[in-house]
């Protein structure tokens, strides 16, 4: 398992420095349409379609429409428990030709999909979120389930940097209307992720952990 955890690092670390990733050797050129990427959390209920599982951070690049969808649910855990959720949604012109998201769409295309999440041994406590990233081109889909998350935070930091950019010149709309059942149940009914046993975090009433004993 060790081998196979350093194979993975290796691999999407190569992934995240955006350095044409994947596309040495590729003699074919796919035509990139669209990223899902889904950070997983908890669920209100759990049923059929999320299969325990809530969305705690989505992005979709539609790079054929060169439109966004960014959203994120937070527990805070003050005085009192409770979910803020936030959305922005709206068109980024020339999203599609930007080099780093290309690249990282390259990247993540020579994985084959499935589950990447290494089998943990009984009784094995993972403290970490677990990802899963769905991308569509003109020939393939990929669905890919993750642990490692240093990828996808750079795909967010490039993605935030564009929209920060965009913000004076383009209108977002910010309603927070996303069904996160429906998007999990589409993308979890996937065969690839017939094996998808990621075990989902604690519900949002558990206490916050305890503050550090000062010495």
């Amino acid at each position: 398992m060790a081998i196979r955890l350093i194979k993975i690092w290796l691999v999407i670390s190569w992934c995240s420095s955006f350095y044409s990733c994947g596309m040495k050797g590729n003699t074919e050129h796919t035509v990139e349409k669209s990223i899902t990427l889904i950070t997983l959390g908890y669920t209100d209920s759990a049923n059929e379609q999320n299969k325990g599982h809530g969305i705690a951070k989505y992005l979709f690049i539609d790079l054929e429409n060169d439109s966004i969808v960014i959203y994120e649910r937070v527990t805070h855990y003050d005085t009192a428990i409770y979910t803020t959720r936030s959305q922005l949604s709206g068109r980024v012109y020339g999203l599609s030709k930007n080099p780093k998201i290309l690249s990282w769409f390259q990247g993540f295309m020579i994985f084959p999909s499935g589950n990447h999440i290494p089998p943990y041994e009984e009784g094995t406590l993972y403290c970490g979120n677990s990802y899963l990233v769905f991308l569509q081109s003109d020939t393939l889909t990929k669905a890919l389930a993750f642990h490692h998350q240093q990828a996808f935070q750079d795909l967010n930091m490039v993605v935030k940097a564009i929209v920060d950019s965009s913000a004076k010149t383009h209108a977002f709309q910010t309603q927070v209307n996303l069904k996160e059942d429906s998007i999990l149940g589409r993308i979890l009914s996937n065969l690839d992720f017939d094996d998808f046993m990621a075990v989902p975090p604690p519900p949002p009433d558990a206490p916050p952990p305890p503050p550090p004993i000062n010495r």
